[in-house]
């Protein structure tokens, strides 16, 4: 390799080095900083209610996307298309989308699809369309599942259960 050439490639990755973005802070007003306690409590109730009329329509959604086509071929291929990370040139892991399909996703796709009885299990491949449809619908029914408990918050009373409560649904949040 020439000198020109070496120099020019060295040259290309400084560029490349100094175009990558730093860490960007931004401060963002908490929504619920100027609400009391019963207004959040109140406006958590109403996001419950709301995600459980949801989570009971898009369940239905889902399994009529999964009885409409072969399941074991859905099933291999939310798992080939959402769950490999790759690698970059660098030998660093590629980070997946964060709000996209993940492994308790495709559980999720499984346990409704051993509903289905054998008499109806059909044998068509998914089509692009439904397949994305069911990835879409999959990803709103974990969150409207998560987010239906909210409405339990009217159930609190102790003062000790206004303490737990919090905690127990954030630490339910990271254990999906």
């Amino acid at each position: 390799m020439s000198r020109k050439s070496k120099k020019r490639r060295k040259g290309k990755l400084k560029k490349r080095k100094l175009r990558l973005p730093g860490a960007r802070l931004y401060e963002i007003p908490h929504p619920f900083a100027n609400l009391s306690q019963a207004e959040r409590i109140s406006a958590a109730v109403r996001i419950g209610e709301t995600k459980k009329a949801e989570f009971e329509t898009l369940l239905k959604k889902v399994q009529n996307l999964l009885s409409g086509f072969d399941v074991l071929q859905v099933l291999s291929q939310l798992a080939y298309y959402s769950l490999p990370v790759g690698v970059s040139k660098e030998g660093e892991f590629q980070s997946r989308e964060e709000n996209g399909i993940n492994q308790a996703h495709i559980e999720i796709a499984q346990a409704l699809s051993l509903r289905i009885p054998v008499s109806e299990l059909q044998f068509e491949p998914p089509h692009p369309n439904s397949f994305q449809e069911l990835s879409d619908a999959l990803i709103g029914l974990c969150d409207a599942f998560d987010l239906q408990r909210l409405a339990q918050a009217q159930n609190v009373q102790t003062e000790e259960e206004k303490h737990r409560f919090p905690i127990q649904e954030q630490v339910r949040s990271y254990t999906r």
